[in-house]
């Protein structure tokens, strides 16, 4: 564990930035801020409880948005770590389409997702940076300092259309040809 620690202290400086988010994307940052994102297990800007990391449940926090576009056909949620050390943010999950008549998802439904499972509300999953379909919780370097968890969702104007499960390149692509507003809601955690 201290190996760990001393690694994480080391490359400390390095993050993907948040300047490279899927919602800082020039033509993504260009529509209307207007969703609202939150959750009630956590606040904006605040700690996320363990059970939604790796350290703990590793299932996806409770969402639930409001105020999305009249003519919003589907909703895409993207989940990235814009502090890893890496040259891109880590992705957590991608989850979309998802019916713009659904204004909420409960506590692990973007979890345990496999290849080619849907859910009732017609949800599909894409690739994580495992590449694997499901949510994988926060799981910091220790020593790597506070990192931030961006949970943002896009309003699109048609429905995504794709052969296999999108990374999140593939995604990204299609949302900046359909995005219609899109809302954030970030979360911490830190494992010391």
């Amino acid at each position: 564990m201290v190996q760990a620690v001393k690694f994480g202290r080391m490359i400390r400086f390095l993050h993907a930035g948040e300047a490279k988010l899927a919602c800082r994307r020039p033509r993504l940052a260009k529509a209307p801020k207007t969703i609202n994102l939150s959750s009630n297990a956590f606040q904006d800007n605040q700690t996320l409880p363990v059970n939604y990391t790796a350290s703990g449940d590793n299932v996806s926090p409770p969402l639930t948005w409001a105020n999305l576009p009249n003519d919003t056909r589907e909703i895409a949620i993207l989940v990235e770590d814009a502090d890893a050390p890496l040259p891109a943010p880590f992705v957590h999950a991608i989850a979309f389409g998802i019916d713009p008549t659904v204004s909420s998802l409960p506590e692990g439904a973007l979890s345990e997702h496999k290849h080619g499972q849907t859910t009732p509300n017609c949800l599909r999953m894409g690739l994580n940076t495992f590449g694997r379909t499901w949510y994988h919780g926060p799981s910091p370097f220790a020593g790597h300092g506070v990192h931030r968890y961006h949970f943002q969702i896009f309003a699109l104007n048609e429905k995504l259309k794709f052969r296999k499960p999108p990374s999140r390149r593939t995604l990204l692509k299609e949302v900046e040809k359909h995005i219609l507003a899109h809302g954030e809601l970030m979360g911490t955690f830190e494992r010391s």
